[in-house]
């Protein structure tokens, strides 16, 4: 056996040496910021194929949001459409001022009264009184909220699913009963005439009460006739 050549032998200086120079330099705060940019940027950073699916989700999703636009559009032409057409409907058989059937529409009701049931059926033919006279004291507004009042109120004493409330023309105004018998009628007759016998007309124009005889107040009368359908009538 050769002999052991001290020469080679390690000091403990030599190690310590040897081992500090195989451990890494450490990093300075710049290179430590620089570093956890970089590994930040990419681990947010997509591949090409992240970004061809989300531009095609995108894409796919601005598509349908138009198409639902487009479908919304449609639908609420078509809707106006449609009320238009019933408002057109509606305005034909409809009396403009009142709210009431026009006349044309309460003959309509009459003629098909007339095929089904003509011997209970019962007119009654009303117009206001002196009406030319409340239009020139106080005005053709004036004259148009009293024929509306009175709309209102022929409408309220009717049965909406059997009777009718129509304007003829001016401050003539037709109702159509429907088989009522005799009580019938004449309870919607005192009714009519009870409300509007309680309205008239101030000096300013307005709608009030007119009891007893309120001084300065025009009160608004009615002439009223009821007549049973007979074969030949019409509401000429």
């Amino acid at each position: 056996m050769s002999e052991f050549n001290d020469s080679l032998r390690l000091t403990p200086e030599d190690m310590q040496r040897i081992q500090s120079e195989r451990q890494p330099k450490p990093l300075t705060q710049e290179e430590v910021i620089s570093a956890q940019n970089e590994h930040s940027w990419r681990a947010v950073q997509p591949s090409s194929e992240q970004i061809a699916a989300e531009t095609d989700a995108a894409w796919l999703e601005h598509m349908l949001e138009e198409l639902q636009s487009k479908l919304v559009e449609s639908h609420l032409q078509l809707h106006a459409e449609k009320n238009k057409g019933q408002e057109v409907q509606v305005s034909s058989s409809v009396d403009a001022l009142t709210g009431l059937a026009n006349k044309e529409s309460f003959d309509t009701w009459l003629e098909e009264k007339i095929k089904k049931n003509p011997e209970e059926l019962t007119i009654a033919f009303i117009d206001i009184d002196d009406f030319k006279q409340i239009n020139d004291t106080y005005g053709h507004a004036v004259g148009d909220e009293v024929l509306k009042f009175f709309a209102k109120l022929i409408g309220h004493v009717i049965r909406e699913d059997q009777d009718i409330a129509a304007r003829r023309s001016g401050d003539e105004f037709f109702v159509g009963i429907d088989g009522a018998n005799e009580a019938r009628v004449r309870e919607i007759a005192d009714a009519i005439l009870e409300t509007i016998n309680s309205i008239g007309v101030a000096k300013d124009g307005r709608l009030v009460p007119a009891l007893g005889n309120s001084t300065g107040v025009q009160k608004i009368e009615i002439s009223m006739g009821f007549v049973h359908y007979q074969p030949g009538m019409s509401s000429a």
